[in-house]
């Protein structure tokens, strides 16, 4: 089992974009109130030609557990000492070398990783979390003394809401290096550019022609915007 379908959801996006920006990034997810949190990781050294490796583990949380993170280390700490996650170990030791200058260390790469799990388990009382860790981020061209600093941060501010539409005011979403400066993405930018901006729902058959009296039957509804864009 690759794993590729453990991490995201329908489709390469995700792992992509990992693998664009960064050799070594880790998915945390958790997910409502099932019981346990889960680890996906995306590393060019795990790659093989014979196929992608795209590992995911879950590990469990208790509401009765007085110390969530030393739960969590020590199945981590367990899982990973085994002989047949070894390469995926050495990620995590890459991951710690950041905290130890040249010299990896699974410790502190698991330690990094529950303080992301930590913000993961604490985001704002949220029962559904995504989170992406690229590590040593590569992004944009030395070379182009015309672009400003490379700045992802900035870029996806930027470059997210005009990727979504559908987005309603309520939907908690951030950006930002720590949990300070977090700042939060309305997705106002096509509303606000669109003029006359309408919004309708149509129901879809795959099968069945939309003229045919069992057209209803088995269908999912599409929502449709419109709207004219002035800047055009």
């Amino acid at each position: 089992d690759s794993g590729a379908g453990d991490i995201g959801e329908n489709g390469v996006g995700l792992k992509q974009g990992c693998a664009t920006l960064s050799d070594l990034s880790f998915v945390l997810v958790k997910n409502g109130q099932d019981g346990f949190v889960e680890l996906g990781i995306v590393a060019e050294s795990l790659q093989r030609a014979e196929g992608c490796y795209l590992p995911a583990f879950q590990f469990t949380i208790s509401d009765d557990d007085d110390d969530t993170n030393q739960s969590l280390k020590d199945q981590m700490t367990t899982l990973f000492s085994q002989p047949k996650h070894r390469k995926v170990a050495k990620c995590i030791k890459q991951y710690g070398s950041a905290m130890e200058g040249d010299t990896s260390n699974m410790e502190k790469g698991i330690d990094r990783l529950l303080k992301h799990f930590d913000s993961v388990l604490n985001f704002f009382n949220n029962q559904f979390v995504f989170a992406v860790i690229l590590d040593n981020i590569s992004y944009g061209n030395p070379n182009d003394k015309t672009r400003k600093a490379a700045d992802p941060i900035r870029d996806l501010r930027e470059a997210i809401p005009r990727t979504y539409l559908h987005i309603p005011p309520s939907f908690d979403f951030r950006i930002g290096n720590s949990r300070a400066g977090r700042e939060k993405i309305i997705f106002h930018y096509w509303p606000q550019r669109l003029v006359e901006l309408s919004s309708f729902t149509v129901t879809v058959n795959e099968n069945v022609p939309w003229y045919d009296p069992q057209a209803h039957v088995g269908t999912y509804k599409l929502r449709v915007f419109l709207g004219f864009d002035r800047f055009r």
